[in-house]
């Protein structure tokens, strides 16, 4: 069962995070929030095709229908900056579900990678400031990602349906290029 946190005295015991040379993780307060940090310096920090570089924060999870939900106290705001959900499927397959910036427009975006090879499945424009909230909402083989500015009203970005033996799931931050380093806040 996926443990709820609210990462006052940092990451729970359910928590595995995986920091790749490069990225860093810790824990913030601000007026009114802790939150955990997954932090990119500049450089290639992606999931795509293969390459699993992005600094992550992941609970086992049973092969079930879940609903995950994270607030972002961050917003990726240039270029090829995301921060989102990771589902892990074992070795080499993984779906992503996340926010990114285009350079232009912040993006909801999903993906999935088997066998190293990647097919995005949906990438839609959304307002800035309109994706603090993230769900994932799995049901079957159907994955629904979903934003919402204040956590109580909701809307669909986009689905993806795919058969997969789900073994962790959480959140993650990533960033492409020389430019793009990026913290986020959950």
């Amino acid at each position: 069962m996926f443990a709820s946190d609210d990462f006052v005295v940092g990451p729970g015991p359910a928590w595995q995070v995986t920091t790749p040379p490069g990225t860093a993780q810790g824990e913030g307060t601000n007026a009114a929030d802790a939150f955990l940090t997954l932090s990119t310096s500049g450089g290639t920090f992606d999931l795509w095709q293969g390459t699993k570089t992005v600094p992550r924060a992941l609970q086992a999870m049973p092969d079930a229908d879940f609903a995950l939900e994270a607030r972002f106290l961050s917003a990726p705001s240039r270029a090829f900056q995301m921060q989102g959900f990771l589902v892990e499927a074992g070795g080499d397959t993984w779906l992503r579900f996340d926010t990114f910036h285009d350079g232009t427009t912040l993006r909801a975006f999903g993906a999935i990678t088997v066998a190293g090879q990647t097919t995005a499945v949906f990438n839609t424009p959304i307002a800035a400031g309109a994706a603090p909230y993230l769900r994932l909402e799995r049901s079957g083989d159907t994955f629904v990602l979903r934003h919402s500015q204040d956590g109580e009203s909701w809307t669909e970005a986009g689905r993806a349906t795919r058969a997969v033996t789900v073994t962790e799931a959480g959140v993650f931050a990533g960033s492409v290029g020389a430019g793009s380093a990026f913290t986020a806040q959950v």
